[in-house]
């Protein structure tokens, strides 16, 4: 399990930036992942749970790798993604990883019920060239056991993670020397997650 910072908050109005990015560069750049605790607001995030309690669910595939449900219509997954793609949320990304300038952020709250055979095998999420920086973030309120994430380069498993904490998030890199994977969730559940990119020019 990798180990929690609070880096950032989101909340209703805007983002408060907890600590400066210098101090995650060394992690990020060697786990190509940076784990963050409690980013939102109390709030705000009580506020996400009552709509996802309230959600439909769509039933769709990852290019034949695994099935899982999407949020539809993507009320929770807009206001996420509207939230990360304030300015100063993404000038701090870019300076913690190290990429290239951040135009914009996008994605859709997934989740996938426990299945000892429903595995995200190991790829890389450059069918959209333009994503850059991966974030996962748990939005589940019950506890599961496995569905573990794992990020490999060709020397091998540089970092591994499973969301415990609802509000948590988990930047990771999908550069094209990176693949990732999500393990089985073997039990409780349903692992819940905003599955997202920051995207850069030309997205």
């Amino acid at each position: 399990m990798t180990e929690g910072h609070h880096a950032f908050v989101l909340n209703v109005g805007g983002v408060d930036l907890l600590q400066p990015p210098e101090l995650f560069r060394d992690t990020f750049a060697q786990r190509r992942t940076l784990f963050c605790q409690h980013i939102f607001e109390a709030r705000f995030l009580d506020i996400l749970g009552g709509l996802l309690r309230r959600a439909d669910w769509t039933q769709n595939g990852v290019q034949g790798l695994l099935f899982r449900k999407t949020e539809d219509p993507a009320r929770v997954g807009g206001a996420i993604s509207l939230a990360l793609r304030r300015p100063a949320l993404m000038r701090w990304v870019e300076q913690v990883t190290g990429c290239e300038t951040l135009v914009t952020a996008s994605g859709r709250v997934q989740q996938i019920e426990a299945n000892p055979d429903n595995e995200l095998e190991w790829h890389s999420d450059l069918w959209e060239p333009a994503r850059r920086i991966g974030i996962t973030i748990n939005l589940g309120e019950d506890p599961y056991e496995g569905g573990k994430f794992e990020l490999r380069d060709r020397h091998g498993v540089l970092s591994e993670h499973r969301h415990v904490e609802r509000g948590s998030a988990l930047l990771f890199d999908v550069g094209p020397k990176y693949q990732h994977r999500v393990l089985p969730v073997t039990s409780g559940g349903p692992r819940r997650v905003y599955a997202g990119w920051f995207y850069k020019a030309g997205a």
